[in-house]
């Protein structure tokens, strides 16, 4: 099964007050490490960010939103457009623990979905996380309506999908994967100090 991997590095970043993806974590950026770990399941990576000059070192494709102002739906439209594959594994920067382990058991989900399923999605502890997850390129298409009405929140598109949602306290014990530190959500000062302390506690 062809996979796209997608990184979502075009945030404002205006919590945390500078670049998150170029922030340093376990000796590498957070980008890279994303990069790293997505390598392992896919193919082909392209990272949206209307910045395409400071990446040119992670050395895989950059592109910029189509739709302006759109958020992450604009990213990830631009991303599902410019991608040749049914399946597209998607990771914001605001998820620096994201992990192989964790891409394979969405990418096994999706592998398994019948051709309904629009998108693939981990819920941990009650909380949908639709920036790291799986979706079929057709959804495209109600990504786009949303944009053109300007319905820009990330959910309100989810909920027109067919979703799968992938219980990650059900799939049992893997090697290399502690949900709580793969969907850690790192949009804040203390939250990059809290990613510091965990990088250094599972060293």
């Amino acid at each position: 099964m062809g996979i796209q991997g997608i990184i979502l590095a075009g945030g404002r970043s205006r919590r945390m007050g500078t670049n998150k993806a170029l922030l340093p974590l376990d000796g590498r950026t957070v980008i890279e490490g994303i990069l790293r770990e997505m390598s392992k399941s896919c193919e082909h990576q392209v990272i949206v960010s209307s910045e395409q000059e400071i990446y040119r070192f992670a050395a895989v494709p950059v592109i910029p939103d189509l739709v302006q102002d759109g958020g992450p739906l604009a990213g990830l439209h631009a991303a599902l457009l410019y991608s040749e594959q049914e399946w597209n594994l998607v990771c914001s920067c605001d998820q620096p623990f994201a992990c192989h382990a964790l891409f394979e058991v969405l990418l096994q989900a999706a592998e398994q979905a019948d051709e309904t399923v629009q998108a693939i999605i981990p819920l941990y502890k009650g909380r949908v996380q639709p920036l790291v997850a799986v979706y079929r390129k057709s959804s495209a298409g109600l990504l786009e309506q949303s944009l053109r009405l300007r319905q820009l929140r990330v959910m309100d598109w989810v909920r027109k999908l067919t979703v799968q949602y992938v219980h990650m306290e059900d799939i049992g014990l893997r090697p290399g994967l502690n949900p709580e530190q793969a969907l850690f959500n790192m949009n804040t000062p203390e939250d990059y100090e809290a990613a510091l302390r965990m990088a250094q506690e599972q060293r």
